[in-house]
């Protein structure tokens, strides 16, 4: 059996092995752990931004050493 045929065999026997396989492969990339951290990052400042706006509209203005502390915690803490 060729290469080809032995590849498309099992891509079509075993597909969620291959897949699961794959996704193991990227997991490890440098690439990937980048993009799922500048993810996290945006994700994060997002968060921050709306707990922000939350905070002035119940408390109005918030001080600059407030708005650092808040800025400093972590995605649990927000």
């Amino acid at each position: 059996m060729s290469y080809d045929r032995t590849l498309k065999y099992l891509i079509e026997e075993y597909p969620q092995a291959i897949v699961q396989w794959l996704l193991n492969i990227m997991q490890e990339s440098v690439v990937y752990q980048k993009i799922i951290r500048e993810g996290l990052e945006q994700g994060r400042g997002s968060e921050v931004k709306l707990i922000m706006r939350l905070l002035q509209r119940r408390l109005g203005k918030i001080g600059i050493e407030i708005q650092n502390q808040i800025q400093d915690l972590s995605l649990t803490q927000l």
